[in-house]
C-alpha cells in the first residue's frame, strides 16, 4: 500500500509518469500476496481483500483512464473468482457449460445481426475506443 501511495506521489509531481511505472508493480505486488497466501490455505478474508483491491484498481483505473490498474486489476478479479468458484462449479455438468457458451454465442449473434454489424467491425470500434479512451 506504501508503494502505491509513492506511485500516486510521483504520478502527481510528474504528469509524464506512466501508470505502469507508478501503479503496476505496487499493485502486482499487494494482490498476488493475498492470492497466493489463499492459494496456500489462508482464510478466505486474503482472497477478499485481494479481489476488493482488485475492484478498486479497476474503478479508479476506469476513472482517471489508466490501462495498468484497469487489466491488472481485471486479471486479479478473473483469478481470484475463478478460484473461489472451482469448487462450486465443478459439480455443475459438461452439458451445461456447453449450454451456456452456446446461447452466449447466440445472443451475440443476434445482437450483432440487429445492429447490422459483423464480428470486424465490432472489433474495429472496440479497438478504436480503447485507443481513443485509454491512449
Amino acid at each position: 500500500a506504501l508503494l502505491i501511495g509513492i506511485g500516486w506521489w510521483f504520478r502527481h509531481k510528474d504528469r509524464t509518469l506512466n501508470s505502469w511505472w507508478a501503479y503496476g508493480t505496487p499493485l502486482v505486488l499487494l494482490v498476488s500476496s493475498s492470492f497466493v497466501d489463499r492459494l496456500s490455505g489462508g482464510s478466505a478474508y486474503h482472497a477478499l481483500f485481494g479481489g476488493t483491491v482488485a475492484v478498486l484498481a479497476v474503478a479508479m483505473g476506469g476513472w482517471k483512464r489508466q490501462g495498468a490498474t484497469i487489466f491488472i486489476g481485471t486479471a486479479a478479479i478473473a483469478a481470484i473468482t475463478v478460484h473461489e468458484s472451482i469448487a462450486f462449479t465443478s459439480v455443475v455438468p459438461t452439458w451445461a457449460w456447453l449450454a451456456l457458451g452456446g446461447s452466449f454465442l447466440l445472443g451475440t449473434g443476434i445482437a450483432l445481426e440487429r445492429t447490422d454489424t459483423s464480428p470486424i467491425d465490432a472489433g474495429k470500434r472496440l479497438a478504436t475506443a480503447i485507443d481513443q479512451n485509454f491512449n
